[in-house]
C-alpha cells in the first residue's frame, strides 16, 4: 500500500499526468457528445454519424492506457533507483521536475493559444449537434485560424473564404463519395 501512494505522489508531479486526465477528459467527452447523434435506419452502423466519433474515442481511450501503464511504469523505475543509491539528506526532486514547471519554457502567449484550443475543440463538439457538422465546423475553422494565426494579419475575408473552402470538400468527400453523413443541426 505504501508503495501504490509512493507512485501516485511522484505520478502527481509529472506532465504526463496531466496530458493523460486531458485525454481521458477528451474521450470521455466525445463519447457522451456522440451517443447522441442520429442512428440512421436501414443504413450501414460505419456509416452513422456517431460511428467514427465512438470509434476514436475508444482508440483514444486505448492509447491513454498504454500511455498510463508506460508512465507508471517508468515511475516504479525511478523509485527503484532512487532506492538502490540513497541520498543523504533524504527524498530530492530530479533534474526535470526541479528545473521546469509544468509549462515547460512556454510563453504566455502559447499557453494562451493552447487553452482556446482545447477549449474550442470541446465548443465544437457541443455544438456540432446544435448547429450541424457545415455551421459548427465553419466557425471552428475560422476561431482557430484567425487565433492561431493572429501575428500574420490574414484579413478576415481570406480566413472565411479558406475556411469555408476546406468545410466544402470535407463534406463533400464524406457525405457525397464516402457516403457518411454529419449530424444535421438546426442550420445545415
Amino acid at each position: 500500500m505504501n508503495l501504490i501512494k509512493l507512485v501516485f505522489q511522484r505520478l502527481i508531479r509529472k506532465k504526463d499526468f496531466y496530458a493523460i486526465i486531458s485525454f481521458y477528459a477528451l474521450s470521455f467527452y466525445i463519447i457522451y457528445i456522440a451517443r447522441d447523434f442520429r442512428v440512421i435506419p436501414g443504413v450501414p452502423r460505419a456509416q452513422n454519424p456517431g460511428f467514427y466519433p465512438l470509434l476514436l474515442a475508444g482508440l483514444l481511450i486505448v492509447l491513454t492506457t498504454g500511455y498510463l501503464l508506460q508512465t507508471v511504469k517508468k515511475t516504479l523505475g525511478e523509485i527503484d533507483d532512487r532506492e538502490k543509491k540513497p541520498v543523504p539528506g533524504g527524498d530530492i526532486e530530479t533534474e526535470e521536475e526541479s528545473e521546469e514547471s509544468f509549462w515547460g519554457k512556454s510563453t504566455a502567449l502559447t499557453r494562451k493559444k493552447l487553452l482556446i484550443a482545447v477549449g474550442m475543440v470541446y465548443l465544437y463538439l457541443y455544438l456540432l449537434r446544435w448547429l450541424g457538422f457545415f455551421s459548427s465546423s465553419f466557425l471552428f475553422l475560422v476561431v482557430m485560424t484567425r487565433v492561431l494565426f493572429a501575428e500574420q494579419k490574414i484579413s478576415i475575408r481570406k480566413i472565411a473564404l479558406l475556411t469555408l473552402a476546406i468545410t466544402v470538400v470535407i463534406f463533400i468527400i464524406f457525405d457525397f463519395l464516402i457516403g457518411i453523413r454529419f449530424p444535421d443541426g438546426i442550420l445545415f
